[in-house]
């Protein structure tokens, strides 16, 4: 059911490869099952070389086999920047060139889901801490609780997807506990505003294609608006975020009155001194430290991105992610474009949109989106074209 149909067997070997990195990418950097119980010899270290090693040889692959001379061009300059600055991401998307999203998005959400299942067994068993680094909130196994709240996130858009944004109205309600449960746990306020925000797009649209009578203006309205303003939603989030750092100290003013916002500060403090950091075209190591003493941690994906990965990074995922919403607007993707309007208001807070072990709908900007595009009964459309 969750395997992809209809592989040759080298289509397999990517299939077993991107699994394991899912479930690796899970494991080491969100989990508590790496940070606590450690790996002899660094094993599954090195099969994740192995594994993009491999991936590196799809995307080649995708090259040597595009026929669009233009399209060839583009991966092969994006085969060869990712392999000299090892930009994993960039990578994969390349070898998922042309493969469905109908049959690789639920195998990515199933492999996640597994891996999130078995964080948070080990967790109520007693094998990993069930509070993470912050003793004081749980996080079921997670490194922290924010971790749990963002996979929470990532997941419902993912399964959303997979469903064309289709879904009964109990499941909107299920989805709606789901949320409440995580807030009152973890209190992620990020994540609760983010997940509030896309399953309300979603149902907004599934109750606007039920609407009787006529309704070419709304539909007319909003089609204006993604052409000409939210189409470029990281763009202007962007210039959001930077307006905010500059104008942090109003709202150090306010938090006195209002205290939930005390961790945004903080997140702007730290963003404006990333803000002064010189950004290189290739990116930099800067330290960053989870430890209560010394704790620095560029949360925001806007602080953290130019300055570790470059501008180059930087500009070039902006315009993947910029690709993106103009693609699913012109193929009918409607829920495709509300998660990634609802990503780029989290790009604010925290850099994990780009975590494939969470959010694989970021590898395929290039695929065949053969996912449902329209609400009810209509017909189901494939988009190949990019």
């Amino acid at each position: 059911m969750f395997m992809p149909s209809g592989f040759k067997k080298t289509d397999m070997i990517l299939w077993v490869t991107v699994i394991y990195y899912i479930v690796f990418s899970f494991i080491h950097l969100d989990s508590e099952i790496a940070q606590e119980w450690g790996f002899i010899y660094g094993i599954p270290w090195r099969i994740n070389s192995i594994c993009v090693v491999i991936v590196s040889a799809y995307a080649v692959f995708t090259v040597l086999e595009e026929k669009d001379r233009r399209k060839k061009a583009f991966f092969l300059v994006l085969d060869v920047f990712s392999i000299v600055f090892g930009w994993e991401l960039i990578l994969l998307m390349v070898a998922m060139a042309h493969r469905s999203m109908k049959e690789w998005m639920p195998a990515a959400l199933v492999a996640g889901l597994s891996t999130f299942g078995l964080t948070m067994l080990c967790a109520f068993t007693g094998l990993i801490d069930i509070n993470g680094h912050n003793a004081r909130r749980l996080a079921f196994g997670m490194v922290n609780r924010t971790n749990f709240a963002f996979a929470v996130l990532f997941f419902i858009i993912s399964f959303s997807i997979i469903r064309g944004g289709y879904l009964k109205y109990y499941e909107y309600a299920v989805l709606f506990l789901f949320i409440i449960a995580t807030f009152y746990h973890v209190t992620a306020k990020n994540a609760m505003v983010c997940m509030t925000l896309f399953v309300l797009l979603c149902l907004s649209g599934q109750i606007y294609d039920r609407l009787p009578g006529e309704k070419k203006g709304i539909g007319n309205c909003f089609r204006l608006m993604q052409k000409y303003f939210l189409d470029y939603a990281f763009v202007l989030s962007y210039v959001l975020y930077r307006i905010v750092v500059y104008y942090r100290k109003y709202f150090e003013k306010m938090k006195d009155t209002i205290p939930w916002i005390r961790t945004f500060i903080y997140r702007l403090n730290i963003g404006a001194e990333t803000v002064e950091m010189p950004i290189t075209l290739f990116g930099q190591w800067v330290r960053e430290s989870g430890n209560s003493e010394d704790y620095y941690v560029m949360d925001s994906f806007f602080a953290k991105t130019p300055v570790r990965n470059g501008l180059v990074y930087f500009v070039l995922i902006m315009g993947i992610f910029t690709y993106f919403l103009i693609r699913a607007r012109r193929s009918g993707q409607r829920t495709i474009y509300f998660a990634f309007l609802v990503m780029a208001l989290y790009a604010i807070t925290d850099p994990t949109l780009v975590n494939v072990s969470y959010n694989f709908i970021v590898a395929l900007p290039f695929a065949a989106w053969d996912i449902k595009s329209t609400y009810g009964s209509k017909p189901v459309g494939e988009d190949h074209e990019y």
